[in-house]
């Protein structure tokens, strides 16, 4: 039995288990595929709670799980090891990421290339099963039919698949056990409140108008009443963000057919999406669980209080999880986070359901300084910065 509380890094190949690490990585994230991980190991193991022995050999390729005090958080392959040594020290470098690493990778070559009247989630299992992989869907409705969807050429599955989910207003990335997962963020809020000077240790926020846009146009493809593949036309729709005031327009052609309602859902989504996104910040707490002990995982809702980033017991979306160890700062969390506007529900129909953002809290009063206070009281959202 791995003792949990002096060796809370495990690394599980097959029946061993590897312990004593100098520094470790693991990442996880909302907008990936597959998260990953990075451990530095000296050249004597525990194996299986047992006695320092010479460790096997880890090799790319390796089956493999990370283990933090017990809980999976990659499930996957080595994909690389390193072996540094000189006459004082030797190290070997081990990395890796979760079995969805293959659908990031690969081209997409299964046939037909082409697929019609079918739902994201029965395209998706029928994908991810050749590379045995599971589907886990988290979404309550996961949007209407394609009636025509194709592979492009040198497409991988994740480029496709990702097209796929963000035009249905949905997102994939992989569960701890290595499967891909289907989802709409910010279902699941935690009763934890993270505060500035109690468990808060570190916190940064930027605030960018780079990717903003005073108006966006979508530009799709309808299919019309009739009988011959040219019975096409190309609407477009236009919609406004207020908060930037220069001319500034943005075209986007839709990846997918659909309808005027559809491309109006698309480009309102771009705007939202934007202005939420160019609002970003990250909070770093001691440890890799939350307070019910479970680990951090990215996706949840938490609530920040931080005035020196002008938060006010704001409902913030956990984007993405660092957790890390090493020798100086022990075990440490980065949460990356944002308004949960930025991954709002897109929908693709007038029956879409109205998946309403989590209002962002008025920002503290009482900065360090007049000057502060001023910039606080006249902010009500990141996305106003």
């Amino acid at each position: 039995m791995t003792d949990k509380t002096s060796n809370p890094i495990e690394l599980k190949i097959g029946p061993d288990r590897y312990l004593g690490w100098q520094s470790m990585r693991v990442s996880r994230s909302i907008e990936t595929m597959a998260g990953s991980f990075s451990l530095d190991v000296t050249d004597y193991w525990s194996q299986g709670g047992g006695g320092a022995i010479t460790g096997k050999p880890i090799l790319p390729g390796d089956a493999c799980q990370v283990l933090l005090h017990g809980q999976p958080v990659i499930t996957g392959f080595v994909d690389e090891a390193a072996i540094d040594y000189d006459s004082n020290s030797h190290r070997t470098k081990i990395s890796g990421r979760d079995k969805t690493m293959d659908i990031v990778d690969c081209s997409l070559r299964h046939p037909p290339g082409q697929w019609n009247n079918k739902k994201l989630d029965e395209l998706a299992m029928h994908l991810v099963h050749h590379h045995g992989i599971k589907l886990v869907v988290q979404a309550d409705d996961v949007g209407k039919p394609f009636d025509t969807i194709m592979v492009q050429t040198g497409e991988t599955m994740f480029a496709f698949l990702d097209r796929a989910a963000r035009s249905r207003g949905l997102m994939f990335s992989s569960t701890p056990d290595g499967d891909l997962l289907l989802t709409t963020p910010g279902q699941i809020t935690l009763t934890d409140h993270l505060v500035e000077g109690v468990n808060i240790k570190a916190a940064r926020a930027q605030f960018s108008h780079k990717d903003r846009y005073s108006e966006i146009r979508v530009i799709g493809q309808t299919r019309l009443e009739g009988d011959g593949d040219s019975d096409y036309a190309s609407p477009s729709v236009v919609v406004r963000d207020p908060s930037i005031t220069r001319y500034r327009p943005l075209v986007i052609h839709s990846e997918i057919s659909g309808t005027t309602v559809d491309f109006k859902a698309r480009a309102e989504w771009e705007v939202m999406v934007r202005a939420a996104r160019g609002s970003k910040g990250s909070i770093t707490v001691q440890g890799w669980t939350d307070q019910s002990g479970k680990i951090w995982q990215p996706g949840r809702i938490v609530t920040v209080t931080s005035p020196s980033i002008y938060l006010d017991r704001a409902k913030m979306l956990i984007v993405g999880c660092d957790y890390s160890q090493d020798l100086s700062g022990g075990s440490l969390t980065e949460l990356s986070i944002c308004p949960p506007a930025a991954f709002v529900e897109l929908g693709s129909s007038s029956k879409r359901k109205s998946r309403q953002p989590i209002p962002a809290s008025k920002v503290f009063g009482t900065s360090k300084s007049r000057a502060e206070r001023l910039r606080a009281e006249s902010v009500s959202d990141w996305s106003d910065l």
